[in-house]
């Protein structure tokens, strides 16, 4: 039994999370998409690693009130799924030309594609004429991966100066005392919250103290 416990301690994989990933890792792997660095012990595959990130970045995002991170991530379901979509839509037509299946069929009328059964003829009619409608999905598709694209690089753009040095010594500076290394990213991000209700608080002060001298 203590061997099953072993073999099966050994199997498990457990990731880096929003909530124990460091301040330091978090940036390392943006800047180098090294995603396998997510992995704290044990073995997982890339796709698995992928989807760990986009759920810190996602966490991230919601505690910042990041609305780009969320039209980012809509771009990118909407993507999937109509790559997904369009697959399975020309496997099916595809398929279509060589046998008649009812299931097949029955699948591409859910999508909007009717094929007419009427003739032979108005049936390899009815599929030339789904095939070209399914490339308006193609022209859809080509929209959210711009989309896309161009959020990641407006990213790029407005983070590309930033490095865990300059976040930790301005960190430092907001707080008046050093912090260290080992910090995480979410502990990080309350620091920030903390540093900005005081910004707030100092401005509204000074604010106060300048109506009454007037």
């Amino acid at each position: 039994m203590s061997e099953n416990i072993t073999e099966a301690s050994i199997l498990r994989t457990k990731f880096f999370d929003y909530n124990n990933i460091t301040l330091k890792l978090f940036i390392e792997v943006a800047e180098s998409a090294d995603y396998m660095r997510l992995i704290m012990f044990g073995h997982g595959s890339i796709d698995e690693c992928f989807e760990q990130w986009e759920k810190i970045i996602q966490e991230n995002s919601k505690v910042n009130g990041n609305a780009e991170y969320r039209s980012y991530y809509d771009n990118l379901n909407h993507y999937n799924k109509l790559l997904a979509d369009f697959l399975v839509i020309r496997v099916d037509l595809t398929e279509s030309f060589f046998v008649i299946d009812n299931e097949i069929i029955d699948r591409l009328a859910s999508k909007g594609y009717k094929i007419n059964l009427t003739s032979y003829t108005d049936y390899v009619k009815s599929l030339n004429a789904s095939l070209n409608k399914s490339n308006n999905i193609v022209t859809k598709i080509e929209m959210r991966y711009k989309a896309i694209v161009k959020a990641g690089e407006q990213s790029k753009g407005s983070n590309k100066q930033v490095t865990f040095e300059v976040l930790m010594a301005n960190l430092t500076t907001a707080l008046g005392f050093t912090v260290d290394d080992s910090l995480t990213l979410s502990r990080y991000n309350e620091y920030n919250k903390i540093i900005k209700r005081k910004n707030v608080e100092s401005r509204n002060n000074k604010h106060k103290s300048y109506g009454s001298r007037v």
